[in-house]
């Protein structure tokens, strides 16, 4: 986290600058954000819903929303630019401009983030779990039953058998009805909780995007493949990174159908245990999978974050080796997940800290008042972002008064949600990692953790395991690709009132997309059959197993956890003030937030691939070398992400195994 003439300073080597492709009739006539791609973009959105349910909670392999960059979005990006190609010899009339592809591609990635792994898919088994699993054994009925509010959740047998048991249809009177009132207040809520983000999000673009200039690794593929529709698909070096990743992923795919034909096996989620004896096997399984698309996401990153991650990995792993070796400790330690939320916390309150002149001079802006800052080409005015933010978060915590929290729980909860938010999307704008997560220490944990569940109001804490659904691991989060949308159409600063309205549409509609799709095949397949490889059980048991330990098993105030937290906020101001002070200090913050996650055990080795590609590619060629191999970098990760999505295509359509290129 660097003040902005320190990013300018120490940043990474840039490409040379792009821009959406501007071809086309006059922006007079035809405007960067057409009304056209923002239908297609919204007509996209059921079938996207549907896919993507079949994959994540259907086959449930290689899952989409794992990732920080879906392979769906980016596929439809490729198919799209090959039709615009096309289209540009035969009708050039009708042609796709690059600014309405990226539109198109924002809001594919938007609906896939709010219908996810982490948002939409969980919201569905929460609903109904505690009443269809309720046994005297488990004692829910006694327990857990009486805080849950009835408005939010669904109870009725003969509904529940329907999800759960399978072989019915979803389109009659019976089925739906149960669903249609706490499904339609869900989607309410979440559409409340994507306006606060969008509002968020314009208060922040210029400050990261034209101020700090920040490099948002993860919108560069899209606007390199908009704007480069007549040079980076002519580019020998793209199609040889492409070759490269394509042959791999159809070799995995003919094994998976024929075990006869050999692959590559360099995927990642293939742990394997390397050290069996005390200490050393406190490292657990060691995972040297690098898929192409995550050396390829690697390139663009900055070295020195990239150095970070690989870093506080092997750190971390260094951790556990110590504190086996010393033994008869706490077993929680180190508190992974604990420091992995401090150091959220602590990139938060540097985005507070550091931009502390910018949002004294937003707040005069939006009062009327004189201001260094203009929003006449902002996508809203600060005043109604200001505003509308705050009713915002005014309503969210109503609404969660309303079901049953006290003011001060719900309050506490919004405050750290929007923050851990907040820094997620700063960690993208500067770092982009292929995945990221915060597992198992979200708001949801911190706030019945840290103050103790003893005496703790019970309706506050059902309500509170209510809202793990988008709390989960945040791997899939909305926030951040609304502010990569801003970026991808940085060049038409026009355009951001269209694009904001048409983001704010595709967050309504996407969410009723995706309820529908799980409940279409949880009624097809049965949540709880064999024919769905998903979470669906596994994440109701997890979330009302632990509302029923907080209400049967309460604990005091965690002291150490807290301390862990307080502590790891602190690393992350320290390293901060470390890499503004020294130019030569090579540990970003950034690097530490994802040492305690699950998803950086399964890149890192990828990452470090990466670093060593870039660094000696700059240290040998300099800065027209890495321009020259970039887009090598950027066919890894199309071919396998376009043959990823081949594969995906083929499984549901002729109903076959899937090849996952992730896990």
């Amino acid at each position: 986290m660097q003040e902005p003439e320190r990013t300018a300073r120490a940043g990474p080597p840039r490409a040379a600058p792009v821009t959406t492709d501007r071809s086309g009739p006059p922006t007079a006539s035809r405007p960067a954000v057409t009304a056209r791609s923002i239908v297609i973009g919204i007509a996209l959105i059921p079938v996207n819903a549907y896919w993507l349910m079949v994959m994540d909670v259907e086959k449930h392999v290689g899952v989409v929303t794992k990732m920080s960059m879906f392979y769906n979005s980016v596929g439809l990006l490729f198919a799209l630019c090959l039709l615009n190609m096309l289209l540009r010899k035969l009708r050039p009339s009708i042609a796709f401009r690059g600014t309405e592809l990226l539109v198109i591609y924002s809001i594919v990635t938007l609906a896939t983030a709010i219908g996810g792994i982490d948002m939409m898919e969980a919201l569905v088994p929460t609903m109904g779990h505690a009443f269809r699993f309720a046994t005297p054994e488990n004692d829910w009925e006694e327990i857990i039953h009486p805080v849950l509010p009835r408005l939010l959740t669904v109870s009725d047998p003969y509904t529940l058998r329907g999800i759960y048991e399978g072989g019915r249809s979803l389109y009659t009177p019976e089925a739906v009805l149960p669903w249609l009132r706490p499904g339609l207040i869900w989607c309410g809520f979440t559409v409340v909780l994507a306006w606060v983000m969008l509002c968020s999000n314009v208060i922040v673009r210029r400050r990261w995007i034209q101020d700090e200039r920040l490099t948002f690794p993860l919108a560069r593929l899209p606007i390199e493949m908009a704007a480069g529709q007549q040079s980076l698909f002519k580019s020998r070096t793209m199609w040889y990174g492409f070759a490269i990743a394509a042959v791999i992923d159809l070799l995995g795919g003919l094994h998976e159908l024929y075990p006869v034909v050999p692959y590559l096996e360099i995927r990642a989620y293939q742990g394997r245990r390397i050290f069996t004896g005390l200490p050393w096997s406190a490292v657990g399984n060691v995972e040297l999978g690098f898929p192409p698309f995550i050396v390829g996401i690697g390139y663009l990153l900055p070295s020195a974050m990239l150095f970070s991650c690989v870093f506080f990995y092997i750190m971390t792993r260094l951790q556990l080796v110590s504190l086996a070796a010393v033994g008869g400790l706490d077993p929680r330690l180190p508190y992974l997940k604990e420091q992995t939320f401090g150091a959220y916390i602590g990139i938060a309150a540097l985005v507070f800290w550091n931009g502390r002149g910018y949002w004294r001079q937003v707040w005069r802006r939006a009062l009327g008042k004189s201001s260094e800052l203009s929003d006449e080409d902002e996508p809203l005015k600060y005043r109604t972002c200001l505003i509308g933010g705050a009713l915002g978060l005014i309503a969210l915590i109503a609404f969660s008064v309303s079901a049953g929290m006290t003011v001060s729980f719900a309050t506490v909860f919004f405050v750290l949600y929007f923050l851990i938010c907040l820094a997620l999307t700063r960690l993208r704008a500067e770092l982009g990692p292929p995945a990221h997560d915060l597992p198992d220490a979200s708001p949801v944990e911190i706030t019945a953790l840290l103050p103790g569940t003893q005496g703790a109001d019970r309706h506050s804490l059902a309500v509170n395991m209510l809202y793990r659904w988008f709390n989960r691991g945040n791997r899939n989060h909305p926030m951040p690709v609304q502010l990569e949308a801003f970026k991808m159409v940085e060049q038409e600063p026009a355009c951001g009132p269209r694009l904001a309205h048409g983001l704010t549409l595709a967050g309504a509609i996407s969410t009723l997309a995706s309820v529908w799709a799980i409940l279409h095949i949880f009624y097809a397949r049965g949540a709880a059959t064999a024919k769905l490889r998903g979470e669906s059980i596994g994440f109701g048991n997890g979330s009302y197993n632990m509302l029923y330990r907080w209400i049967e098993a309460p604990l005091g105030p965690d002291w150490s956890a807290l301390s862990f937290i307080l502590g790891a906020a602190a690393v992350t101001l320290l390293l901060n003030g470390a890499r503004i002070s020294w130019a030569w200090w090579p540990l970003p913050p950034v690097g530490y937030v994802l040492q305690g996650g699950w998803m950086m055990r399964h890149m890192w080795f990828g990452l470090f691939i990466a670093w060593i590609a870039k660094v000696s590619i700059l240290r040998y060629g300099g800065l027209e070398k890495y321009r020259q191999a970039l887009p090598f970098f950027l066919g890894l990760i199309i071919g396998e992400f376009v043959v990823s999505g081949f594969w995906s295509i083929l499984a549901i359509v002729w109903q076959i195994p899937i090849w996952s290129f992730w896990s």
